[in-house]
């Protein structure tokens, strides 16, 4: 299994996000990132600006490296390029859960340089996420119970594995849940 872990300090409010810094989830997606970028374009890249759609983050994102020392990143609002850490804490905290999803996305047929299909990784990608309710108005917390659902059971195969405290999570999962059972 290919098994990845989202604490509940996904994010952090600051403007550059310091490479050496290992305090977050977010500079070690920064890290990967880096090193496999998703292209623009991409499937990766569609699913994170349909989800950042869905959760009113902005309808783009740059990570932009500064110097090799930190990064950056940039979020186009409406035409605007504004820095993550203004569009507030559970904006920075949705979006490392789905940057995360999109870097596993990209990197589903190439992963450790080895070629896997697309049913053999569905099988080995389980992400464990720690309270991703955290800072969330409950409509998008909602909204998390659909992104969970629609990315293992639509078309990615991506398990996950959710610690919460959220009702609204967990009601919205069991609707989703009962409906696709009625539905096959």
């Amino acid at each position: 299994y290919s098994i990845d872990h989202l604490s509940p300090q996904r994010n952090n409010q600051t403007r550059l996000y310091v490479n050496s810094n290992n305090s977050t989830d977010i500079n070690e997606l920064i890290r990967e990132y880096s090193k496999n970028p998703i292209k623009k374009g991409s499937e990766g890249d569609g699913f994170l600006k349909d989800w950042m759609n869905k959760f009113d983050i902005g309808d783009d994102y740059s990570i932009k490296s500064i110097e090799g020392l930190a990064s950056q990143i940039k979020i186009n609002d409406a035409g605007t390029w504004i820095n993550l850490v203004d569009k507030g804490f559970g904006a920075g905290q949705i979006f490392t859960i789905i940057l995360k999803i999109a870097l596993c996305i990209e990197n589903r047929i190439t992963y450790e340089g080895i070629t896997i299909s697309r049913h053999d990784f569905q099988r080995t990608t389980l992400i464990a996420i720690e309270e991703p309710e955290a800072n969330l108005h409950p409509k998008f917390q909602s909204n998390l119970a659909e992104l969970f659902f629609n990315t293992f059971t639509k078309k990615y195969g991506i398990q996950f594995i959710i610690e919460t405290h959220s009702e609204y999570i967990l009601r919205k999962s069991q609707t989703l849940f009962n409906n696709n059972q009625e539905s096959n």
